[in-house]
């Protein structure tokens, strides 16, 4: 395994660490969320996979049969829509589409490296990734700035606030700068795997890196108006 493989799955290990993370504080929102009335709802809605008076040995049981995990939260969006619980469906939401960005900018960066991901739960993601590399990667000219950038140690908000204003003031539609943006986290990404790669930079830095590259992204779509789930 050479170096930069080695580096790679480290990465993917630590980001899928922390992903999970995230996925166990949002089953707790949702517990927490819950009235006495819709929890004994929600409940009743999955008794066919287990009868029990509490809602977080229900998530594991659901765990357990393989209907919810960090991957695919669908099931769980199901019940809360069922209880009529669509404030906590949001939050799943919310959830799935930074954790989709997450891995958008993740598998950007791989490709860049000439990895390849296959993963049934993210085919979807996958396919956008491949066509964000193959279209617009070669149309960015930056990467001795983004280098320049991370070496700094600037955060990928900031990066990625180097740019912002810059592809506003080409005029582009919102889905165009969504898009260059995307490319731009993506491209950082990828030098951060270099950095890996010659250890100044950790595991669990890059891996924060995506999250956060997420969290700018999808701070920026509500300006768009309707987003359909990757």
């Amino acid at each position: 395994m050479s170096s930069l493989t080695s580096a790679a799955f480290n990465i993917s290990e630590e980001l899928r660490r922390q992903l999970e993370h995230d996925y166990k504080e949002v089953l707790l929102k949702i517990k927490r969320g819950l009235t006495e009335d819709s929890e004994k709802e929600f409940r009743f809605y999955y008794t066919v996979y287990a009868e029990t008076s509490d809602t977080l040995e229900l998530f594991r049981l659901l765990e357990d049969a393989r209907e919810i995990s960090w991957e695919d939260v669908s099931s769980l969006k199901n019940g809360l829509r069922a209880v009529q619980r669509k404030d906590l469906k949001k939050i799943l939401s919310e959830f799935e589409k930074k954790r989709n960005l997450t891995a958008l900018v993740y598998m950007y960066a791989r490709k860049r490296q000439g990895f390849e991901d296959s993963s049934s739960c993210f085919n979807s993601v996958e396919q956008a990734a491949t066509y964000l590399t193959k279209t617009t990667a070669q149309g960015i000219s930056a990467n001795g700035t983004l280098k320049s950038l991370l070496e700094s140690r600037k955060s990928i908000k900031k990066v990625i606030g180097e740019f912002d204003e810059v592809i506003k003031r080409k005029r582009l539609d919102p889905w165009s700068q969504l898009t260059l943006l995307v490319d731009i986290a993506g491209e950082t990404v990828a030098e951060a795997f270099v950095m890996s790669e010659e250890r100044r930079l950790t595991s669990e830095e890059i891996g924060k890196m995506c999250r956060s590259a997420a969290d700018e992204l999808y701070c920026r779509m509500p300006e768009l108006g309707t987003w359909c789930d990757l």
